[in-house]
């Protein structure tokens, strides 16, 4: 038997099927072999129960899919480049680097910065200041002593040491780090200079780069992981600094793809829920 019309007379301002005196009977506009209701809740011209009767519009369908994230820019500018400089040496090598900055950046001792752009490359890492000057600080010390970080750079005297233009001190630290989806396995960590380019190259260079596709713009980073179909996991922001970092893509396994149907149940104004089933 071909599907039948449905139709439904109105109740006041409201139609049987979102008015609430009516919602249990089970008369919705959604619902799947409906019968008429007469104005005062009873059944009248049934409509045969038939594999009809679906929804007037397409409740449409979900494809399976991977977790996608996105991670902004940071919004403030902890990036600086040197002035002018002044170092010290022991035994052939440099100990100690005294930086100027024309606007200093506001640190303490005991604080990571993080070079990048200098010569020699051995001079690019991480450091800790060690001392503060009214245009600046210092890394390492006069003295070559073990936890001279300078001095274990072991960066000869014979070499130049130069912060061109294009060099970059950052001040702090900016970390995102990826957990897997209970969050109790600490999958990869990520330090990065804040920059699009900077934490685009920290996630290609890091243990998870070859488990994951990268997109990026002038202002944010996009992350799929790919290697683990719909795997669901989390990446948050762990650094000094913050970083946003939100899902726009959630992660959808294959049991759960397909088509979206009415399973039959409904709200209190008579909606039906409904889910994605194959």
């Amino acid at each position: 038997m071909a599907d039948q019309p449905v139709r439904f007379n109105p109740v006041g301002n409201m139609d049987k099927d979102s008015d609430p005196r009516y919602v249990r009977q089970g008369n919705y506009t959604d619902a799947k072999n409906i019968q008429k209701l007469t104005e005062k809740g009873g059944t009248g011209g049934a409509v045969i129960p038939v594999k009809g009767n679906q929804h007037a519009f397409d409740l449409g369908s979900v494809t399976a899919q991977s977790k996608k994230y996105r991670i902004e820019k940071a919004e403030i500018d902890n990036r600086y480049t040197p002035v002018s400089f002044t170092t010290t040496s022991k035994g052939g090598f440099y100990t100690q680097i005294n930086l100027s900055f024309s606007n200093p950046p506001a640190v303490s001792i005991g604080d990571q910065i993080t070079i990048s752009g200098a010569s020699p490359s051995s001079l690019n890492g991480t450091f800790t200041v060690t001392s503060i000057s009214n245009t600046g600080f210092s890394i390492g010390s006069p003295l070559p002593l073990s936890v001279n970080e300078v001095w274990s750079a072991q960066i000869p005297t014979s070499n130049t040491i130069s912060f061109p233009s294009t060099s970059i001190i950052t001040v702090g630290s900016f970390q995102i780090q990826f957990w897997s989806m209970n969050e109790d396995q600490l999958i990869s960590t990520i330090d990065n200079n804040g920059t699009v380019s900077g934490i685009e190259t920290g996630i290609q260079n890091s243990n998870i780069g070859p488990l994951v596709n990268t997109t990026s713009t002038s202002d944010y980073v996009e992350v799929e992981l790919t290697a683990y179909d719909y795997y669901d996991y989390h990446i948050k922001s762990t650094g000094d600094n913050y970083l946003k970092v939100y899902a726009i893509q959630e992660a959808i396994p294959k049991n759960v793809a397909g088509p979206l149907k009415a399973n039959g149940s409904h709200d209190l104004l008579g909606d039906l829920f409904i889910t994605s089933l194959t």
